[in-house]
């Protein structure tokens, strides 16, 4: 087990090159390095984070969280940024630029190459919860005339390494979804048989237009971890992985539970946000106790006389306060089942 001491003796030491290196027994998981720079000052962060070299900075930046992100993309030389940016896969770009606000994504849209920048605004013009604004691009598809031994080496010669990586997909000459195949069926059967001899031909999808709140539903009945999501022509336009919609679950619990707290929810981590935005998230919230506060002792005050021929009456008034919040919780969306990656038996 991995120390954050260790992590952080290592950038004080400013031998960050072999941090995911893996070549020595001080090898780092670039999420264990991120929650390191979490509890770092934001100067020390951006640093460490530029003293990286590029493609440590590019496996690093996914696991920070936006507060951090927006620091480094700031912080980086504006080529550098725009290397970084275009070099992230589609759904972690939106996730970033999605962060941002009018004034901070319009500028840093302009570091986008035309394809990206197209691309990018395309996702962000879709309703929040839309399956459409997950989409990853990366992905590859087969000709089902293709043997196994050909697939395999088109395969290795221009499918990127990515968490989409153990399905493959089988699309006609108009880009049409024919079909779904794990990697392992391609492993598994013998090099001289075509794609179309291994196709079943039952695959599930998700359209475009479908919510995220659909896709969980979808991913839990079928126990997939990646799906491919299609057009009302059912040509293939990228796929959804179990991981995004676990971050985006995870979003949705986050903002209940800050209001059930009692505020809005928040933009940055808590110990982030500046004093300004928390007065404001939460002086709405306030001034509504408040009054309610006094409503109660209001009617407390109108039946003094009762409340003082039964004394112990009051000793009631905490017990009925938490059932109300009891009953709160349980009336929310806390009974909702999460969902964990799982993997298809097909």
């Amino acid at each position: 087990m991995i120390k954050l001491s260790q992590i952080k003796d290592k950038v004080l030491q400013n031998k960050l090159v072999s941090l995911f290196s893996g070549k020595d027994q001080e090898h780092f998981h670039p999420s264990e390095v991120a929650h390191m720079l979490q509890g770092l000052p934001v100067k020390t962060a951006e640093d460490t984070f530029m003293a990286l070299p590029d493609h440590s900075q590019l496996l690093l930046f996914n696991y920070l969280g936006s507060f951090l992100q927006k620091c480094m993309i700031g912080a980086l030389p504006r080529e550098k940024a725009a290397s970084l940016l275009n070099h992230l896969n589609s759904t972690d770009r939106y996730t970033f630029y999605a962060s941002l606000s009018g004034i901070q994504r319009s500028d840093l849209l302009e570091l986008l190459d035309e394809k990206h920048r197209k691309a990018t605004q395309d996702m962000l013009g879709y309703p929040k919860k839309s399956v459409a604004r997950l989409v990853n691009t990366s992905f590859c598809t087969l000709n089902p005339e293709m043997t196994i031994a050909q697939a395999m080496e088109y395969l290795r010669l221009h499918h990127e390494d990515s968490d989409a990586a153990d399905v493959i997909y089988v699309t006609d000459k108009a880009g049409k979804l024919l079909d779904d195949i794990p990697i392992r069926k391609l492993v598994l059967n013998e090099h001289s048989k075509t794609v179309e001899d291994i196709m079943d031909r039952h695959y599930v999808k998700l359209n475009i237009e479908e919510s995220t709140d659909e896709a969980i539903s979808r991913f839990k009945q079928y126990n997939r971890t990646v799906m491919p999501v299609t057009n009302e022509d059912n040509t293939l336009l990228g796929v959804v992985t179990i991981d995004d919609l676990i971050d985006v679950a995870e979003q949705q619990n986050t903002r209940e539970m800050q209001r059930f707290g009692g505020t809005e929810s928040l933009e940055y981590p808590y110990v982030r946000t500046s004093i300004f935005s928390l007065i404001r998230k939460r002086a709405g919230w306030l001034i509504i106790l408040f009054l309610s506060e006094m409503l109660t002792a209001t009617a407390m005050g109108f039946f003094e006389n009762e409340i003082a021929k039964a004394v112990v009456l009051a000793l009631f008034v905490p017990l009925v306060i938490s059932s109300g919040g009891e009953q709160r919780l349980t009336g929310g969306h806390f009974d909702h089942q999460g969902t964990g990656p799982g993997r298809t038996d097909r």
